[in-house]
């Protein structure tokens, strides 16, 4: 699929897959686990000194389902740690520039990029439809209402590629498959150098507590509920 051929050695490889697998730890982006959260710290210790290695090396990265949701987190964002209507065995769909496409979904938990700088990340696909009615983070309170449920995400601060659906489970003849090759090509050509060299650094998760820089209410959520959810989870 999209010409892409598995190696057996990362060090040589053009593209670094983290691929779908259990919840991501939440101690990566500083919350507990709620209730309906399943992982395996031992592997995400290892991915995330992983991801730490490619950097450096300045490898080009994809993350797919699970993935995904763990580029969301070192790209530092948390994640909603339980939704409904996602975790499907059936296809379901996803707007891309005003374009509907069939997609697999198989997920109870979701990215939340919406706490980073607008021009930190494109939004490159949101669900057509908000599906879940319940948005739950890792004390099982409840996120304040997401403007758009997103789908796939690049990330500017590191130049990641998140994809939440599973594109791999699809006819790679399929038009969204098109799209994810445009995806591609953006991923290959993006140099995040001048990225970097603009903000200085880019802070985890956990460093946005002690930054100057104050949270940034991206995702069209009333001030008074923002600002009440900073206090109380991340402050």
């Amino acid at each position: 699929m999209f010409g892409i051929i598995t190696i057996d050695s990362s060090d040589s490889a053009d593209l670094i897959v983290f691929p779908g697998g259990l919840d991501v730890d939440p101690n990566l982006y500083g919350e507990p686990a709620g209730q309906r959260t399943s992982f395996n710290p031992e592997t995400d210790a290892n991915w995330n000194a992983l991801y730490k290695k490619y950097l450096r090396q300045d490898k080009k990265m994809l993350g797919i389902c699970k993935g995904a949701q763990f580029i969301n987190v070192v790209s530092g964002c948390p994640l909603v740690q339980h939704v409904n209507n996602h975790a499907l065995l059936e296809t379901h769909q996803i707007t891309i520039k005003d374009t509907v496409y069939d997609v697999t979904s198989t997920h109870h938990q979701m990215m939340y990029p919406f706490l980073l700088d607008a021009d930190s990340y494109d939004m490159l696909a949101t669900s057509t439809e908000k599906r879940s009615d319940t948005y739950l983070n890792g004390y099982d309170d409840e996120f304040p209402p997401l403007e758009a449920e997103p789908e796939a995400i690049f990330f500017r601060g590191n130049g990641t590629l998140a994809i939440q659906f599973h594109p791999e489970f699809m006819d790679y003849k399929a038009s969204v498959n098109i799209v994810i090759g445009e995806w591609f090509e953006m991923l290959f050509s993006y140099e995040p150098k001048e990225f970097f060299d603009r903000y200085n650094k880019k802070k985890s998760f956990k460093e946005f507590k002690e930054s100057s820089t104050p949270f940034s209410n991206l995702g069209g959520i009333p001030d008074e509920v923002f600002n009440a959810f900073i206090e109380k989870h991340l402050l």
